[in-house]
């Protein structure tokens, strides 16, 4: 899996657009890690134990030892879709998470919390700009790396990284196509009331090409996963909640006291709910030629768009640009 990941990074991601400007340092540490319910460290010094992930252009990982959690959060400044940067640090976390959680490291984490920082945002989906070049040059090798990549990043984190870790997705915003089908990988999925989820794809003649029908139809089955993505709806964290996809809702604000009483409420069940992973992946494996197979069929559907299709497709890019700007918009 390295060796795939290794050599999608080196022919492809590192060959498109410049990493998007982000700062090195952990200022908003302090705001994320918590002691308890309502609480907030006022001060933290990042340490290499605290931080065994480095730093990263789009996104801040770092290891909480109180609650034994690996934090990984998109940059309050970073990008509101799957960049290529995004998805070379996602890639660089996950061995990381690999490494720390081997069985002889007696101090390995047991959770992951990802999340955004961009208000608003979970995560938009995948690169429409790119998707649009790629159809109108006519460039299926330039689209099948970028898709195999996120195919990647999407399996590993359906298989826990081949690590004993309990992870959760904190959904404080959007989460849309790529974006919702990343956040459906993790085991559980605590969203703050606003937050909504769903598939646009279907409004430019596609669908969501990444894991959403493997996920989906193992988890709600075949009918309500066909529905969910042909409606092309955006659905409330409600709803949500309805379908058996969101298992904690809380108020806007509330998300990271949460996530953090979340995980200190699962400490003792940790081992229990990673052995129930292992027997959920015997019983319904979704394997990564499963999505790549998959993801085949919908490099053919994206490269076949047309015209309208594809205006569609950049009116969306276009709302994402002016969310981007609004928020890097001094108040």
């Amino acid at each position: 899996m390295r060796d795939l990941v290794k050599t999608i990074s080196e022919n492809a991601l590192r060959d498109g657009s410049p990493a998007e400007a982000g700062h090195s340092g952990f200022e908003t540490l302090a705001d994320l890690q918590t002691t308890g319910p309502g609480s907030r460290i006022q001060s933290v010094e990042v340490t290499a134990e605290l931080n065994p992930f480095g730093s990263h252009a789009t996104l801040e990982a770092w290891l909480d030892p109180a609650i034994n959690t690996v934090w990984c959060m998109t940059r309050k400044n970073g990008p509101v879709h799957y960049t290529r940067q995004l998805l070379l640090d996602l890639h660089d976390v996950a061995d990381r998470i690999e490494e720390l959680c081997v069985p002889q490291n007696a101090a390995r984490p047991k959770f992951l919390i990802t999340g955004s920082q961009v208000p608003g945002v979970y995560n938009l989906g995948g690169d429409l700009e790119t998707f649009i070049d790629c159809v109108k040059k006519g460039d299926r090798n330039r689209l099948r790396e970028y898709a195999t990549s996120c195919v990647t990043i999407v399996h590993r984190s359906l298989v826990n990284f081949n690590a004993p870790i309990v992870s959760v997705a904190l959904v404080q915003g959007d989460a849309l196509g790529g974006g919702l089908e990343a956040a459906l990988t993790f085991n559980f999925l605590i969203a703050e009331r606003s937050a909504r989820f769903g598939f646009p794809e279907v409004m430019f003649n596609s669908f969501p090409g990444m894991g959403a029908f493997s996920i989906l139809s193992r988890r709600i089955g075949v009918k309500l996963a066909e529905k969910i993505i042909l409606s092309g709806k955006l659905f409330s964290a409600e709803e949500f909640q309805a379908f058996g996809l969101v298992d904690q809702i809380v108020e806007d604000g509330a998300g990271k006291d949460a996530a953090y009483a979340f995980v200190r409420s699962q400490q003792k069940k940790a081992s229990a709910i990673c052995a129930l992973n292992e027997a959920r992946k015997k019983y319904h494996p979704v394997t990564i030629e499963e999505l790549l197979d998959i993801n085949s069929s919908w490099i053919d559907v994206v490269m076949q768009l047309d015209t309208s299709s594809l205006k569609k497709m950049d009116f969306l890019v276009k709302a994402q640009k002016k969310l981007r700007n609004a928020q890097n918009t001094p108040a």
